[in-house]
């Protein structure tokens, strides 16, 4: 075998700014090449390979650092007892970029609560996935777990004190998921599936029938329209993203109509406004008017489930999220005009987990991916969603994954690649088993492949000029044994400048002085003891010795330390 070793990887990133964009870029270049083929390198070695990475943001440089990682595959070494990690087919060179800019996954945390732990273990494989958004479905009839601190009675319609969020909990939330280049999209699902509102506030409920899941806000209470402004106005502050998710589906305008005609203060409310209380279609109107308008004030884009559109007058502005399995429904609705998010077909919670369901995922919606290219403007992206109905913390990572990996290759890609799906799926899902989480099987067998130390730790810092990243490869176990065209991997890591090297010699150079300094000190109070003990009164000899042998010690033990720690 003739030993080829990657020596090195070098990430050079154009931009120095860590704002989070949604439209913003994420393409990244990695090129695998031989080190004699780089002029600027000099003694380079035959069987020396080096790699590059170039991004034009920080979050480029984490999306290509994702793929540098998946090209590591582990081999069986001679010996069976050990796996070597190797990158095949080199020299190489991969150009990436996501076809869609908004690639979503959709979790509620309303019917089963998700721990902030476990929000972060998501966020985990959302970003080893590509998956750049993170829409929060965070209240719905069976609770309201948000601690508004507004409203602080609304999380009485929490399951209980111990599952809510915090103010705290949702800023760890939100920086852990901009570390990883994802965006927090919360919503706060009304006007209906809004029960669990009333659990605080009664008043602000109207009842449309016996079943407390059809209950919607009622928005003939000037209350109402106080709360949500205020709701608002936190998600602002909590969220860094730029979209609110508003909701707005399962709608029954009927339920208004019947309320405001047995309602006297009901009929008051929309007399003062010149609006019948029988014209459901202008209530809701007037209604979603002032909620647009309590989003837009606060500098905050909104986005809509599809069931508004034909009950409304829906601003151009506004997102529109469909997920009916119509296969007419998202074309009309780009050709209305407006930027849509794909979420039909795309329920997970609606699929059987096992043997290949997972393959449809990859087919289900090519007539509207088609669809897309025809409005490449407006065609944002997609979003898989997870209803919770049934699925809790103990279930809930089988039903995500695989399939939403699937649905995360469909929009960064623009062609299905079924064809060897299955062996790429197999390694995705060893590989996040190999990082402690849980996927459904998609065929017989297991990852047999041990963890045996391989570490990758990836670290970030801005100065006036560049990013740096280092990324650090170890790999205790590797045995170097490389046909050909395969890699064999070495430490990965940036080399320190020469302002830090010479720190560290000033460093270690000024202690060991100091010790050799300390060293002679003890030699010469030893001497000292016995020139002390010859000429002191005897009366006064003992308490001299004690503290000339006290200083004896500690300044020889001291500079023994120094000496043995610089050593090292």
């Amino acid at each position: 075998y003739k030993e080829l070793v990657l020596s090195s990887l070098s990430i050079v990133v154009s931009s120095n700014s860590t704002t989070l964009e949604l439209a913003g870029e994420e393409m990244y270049q990695i090129q695998i090449l031989a080190a004699t083929e780089v002029p600027e390198l000099e003694n380079a070695r035959q069987n020396e390979y080096i790699a590059f990475l170039y991004a034009e943001n920080c979050y480029g440089a984490i999306r290509g650092l994702e793929t540098f990682s998946q090209l590591i595959q582990p081999i069986q070494a001679t010996d069976s007892s050990y796996y070597t990690y190797h990158i095949t087919n080199v020299p190489l060179t991969i150009h990436d970029r996501p076809r869609f800019y908004w690639r979503g996954l959709m979790i509620d945390t309303a019917r089963h609560f998700a721990s902030v732990e476990e929000i972060k273990g998501i966020l985990d494989v959302m970003a080893w996935t590509k998956l750049n958004i993170f829409h929060w479905h965070m209240t719905d009839s069976e609770s309201f777990p948000f601690e508004s601190k507004t409203h602080k009675t609304l999380q009485q319609g929490a399951f209980s004190p111990s599952t809510t969020y915090s103010y705290e909990d949702i800023q760890i939330i939100t920086d852990y998921a901009m570390a990883r280049g994802i965006h927090v999209i919360p919503e706060i699902d009304m006007p209906a599936h809004s029960h669990s509102w009333s659990v605080a506030h009664p008043e602000l409920i109207v009842q449309c029938s016996d079943d407390d899941s059809e209950d919607q806000l009622n928005i003939s209470n000037e209350s109402t329209y106080d709360l949500l402004h205020d709701l608002y106005g936190e998600l602002k502050e909590l969220f860094p993203a730029r979209y609110i998710h508003m909701g707005a589906n399962d709608i029954d305008t009927m339920c208004w109509k019947v309320a405001g005609v047995l309602d006297a203060a009901a009929r008051n409310f929309w007399d003062e406004r010149d609006i019948s209380v029988s014209d459901e279609d202008a209530m809701t109107t007037y209604f979603f008017e002032q909620a647009f308008q309590m989003v837009f004030q606060k500098q905050k884009h909104a986005v809509v489930w599809q069931d508004l559109l034909p009950l409304t007058t829906v601003p151009s502005n506004v997102v529109v999220q469909v997920y009916d399995k119509d296969s007419s429904k998202y074309r009309e609705t780009l050709e209305l005009g407006y930027k849509t998010i794909l979420s039909s077909n795309y329920f997970l919670s609606e699929m059987e987990h096992e043997g290949e369901n997972w393959r449809e995922f990859y087919s289900v919606n090519n007539a509207h991916m088609n669809a897309a290219k025809e409005y490449p403007e407006l065609a944002i992206g997609g979003e898989s969603c997870l209803w919770s109905d049934l699925i809790g913390p103990d279930n809930r990572e089988p039903f995500l994954w695989p399939d939403a990996a699937v649905v995360a290759e469909r929009l960064w890609t623009d062609e299905s690649q079924l064809a060897d799906a299955d062996t790429r799926l197999q390694y995705w899902i060893c590989r996040i088993s190999r990082r402690g989480h849980e996927s459904s099987a998609i065929e017989p067998g297991d990852c047999t492949i041990p963890n045996q130390g391989t570490k990758f730790h990836v670290t970030q810092s801005v100065s006036d000029e560049e990013i740096h990243f280092a990324l650090t490869f170890t790999n205790p176990h590797a045995q170097q044994q490389t046909s050909d065209n395969i890699l064999a991997l070495n430490t990965l890591e940036t080399s320190s400048s020469l302002g830090e090297v010479i720190e560290a010699a000033e460093t270690v150079l000024g202690d060991t002085f100091f010790a050799i300094f300390s060293l002679l000190l003890g030699v010469v109070l030893g001497v000292s003891i016995k020139v002390l003990w010859n000429r002191t009164e005897s009366k006064s000899k003992l308490i001299t010795v004690v503290l000339t042998v006290g200083l004896f010690v500690l300044s020889f033990l001291y500079g023994l330390t120094l000496v043995s720690i610089n050593f090292k």
